[in-house]
């Protein structure tokens, strides 16, 4: 994502560009190959055409909620054909925001700022069920702030339609927010994306820790998988360690 601007007339307009390169790289491509197992380069086009159309979709999703306090605001797309091999470049251009993991590791973010951030993501999340959308990727990676302190939902489902390693790396990181039942590879609906938030705010009243880890403390990787396993398995969740009890029950609820 580029930060890119415009003058218009002694002024400039800010805007976050995003550029997405299906695939990444020669090497990618050749896993897309391996993946299909045949080297149809016909099949390979096809498939690399319905990755770009997911990423589109996403594009047509979030551009129906421009000018909402809450959602990412979305302006335009364009679309290129790469010239060297099989793919695509999007540029998808829309508001420059904070990225909310940056916060979190600049300690930027109280008790008062999860409450804030909690209302306004539910705000969103609204939205979307009004729209019979589910988001399904709820984390702070995809929850942006202004510099007016509103908290905004973006990235409607494009970690899913990635592919590669960056796709899989991506994909560990969504683990420790992902609802039980997406878990275990089951039907997600409004409650996946509710719970999802619930854990965004778990965390940071816990120290940036997941459930049953220890806030403060670095964990391995292994103790992060057994506490997702944990909480897959629908044991109870302990209250987040930060939390008064009436914000940590509204917690444990979502």
């Amino acid at each position: 994502v580029y930060s890119a601007h415009r003058e218009v007339g002694n002024t400039k307009e800010w805007c976050a560009i995003k550029h997405i390169s299906i695939p990444k790289s020669k090497a990618e491509l050749k896993g897309i190959y391996m993946d299909l197992g045949c080297d149809d380069e016909q099949a390979v086009k096809e498939r690399l055409a319905g990755i770009r159309d997911q990423l589109i979709d996403e594009y047509i999703q979030m551009k129906q909620f421009k000018g909402q306090t809450n959602v990412v605001s979305c302006e335009n797309v364009l679309c290129k054909e790469k010239e060297n091999m099989p793919g695509f470049d999007i540029f998808i251009r829309m508001e420059l925001l904070e990225c909310v993991s940056d916060r979190i590791l600049r300690g930027r973010i109280d008790r008062e700022q999860t409450i804030k951030l909690g209302i306004d993501i539910c705000n969103a999340l609204t939205l979307l069920r009004r729209s019979n959308i589910v988001h399904r990727d709820v984390k702070p990676q995809n929850i942006f702030v202004n510099q007016n302190g509103d908290y905004k939902l973006g990235d409607f489902g494009t970690a899913k339609s990635l592919q590669g390693t960056s796709a899989a790396m991506s994909m560990r990181g969504t683990f420790a927010y992902m609802s039980p039942e997406a878990m275990r590879g089951e039907k997600t609906g409004y409650a996946s994306d509710i719970y999802s938030l619930g854990l965004v705010m778990y965390r940071l009243l816990n120290g940036n820790k997941s459930p049953f880890l220890l806030p403060g403390q670095a964990s391995t990787v292994t103790q992060d998988d057994a506490a997702n396993m944990r909480r897959a398995s629908g044991e109870e969740l302990p209250p987040p360690a930060n939390a008064d009890r009436e914000l940590g029950l509204i917690v444990l609820k979502a």
